[in-house]
């Protein structure tokens, strides 16, 4: 399980180089992601 902040999710779709590759492989790999519900202010 893993559990991202919103803008996680964001740099995740929009900005390849603000993850590390080790970040991006272990959200891709995850079998469950949450999402936090609090918006970007």
């Amino acid at each position: 399980m893993i559990y991202l902040d919103t803008h996680v999710v964001v740099w995740l779709f929009a900005d390849k180089d603000m993850l590390s590759k080790n970040a991006r492989r272990l959200i891709e790999q995850s079998h469950s992601i949450f999402i936090s519900p609090n918006g970007i202010t």
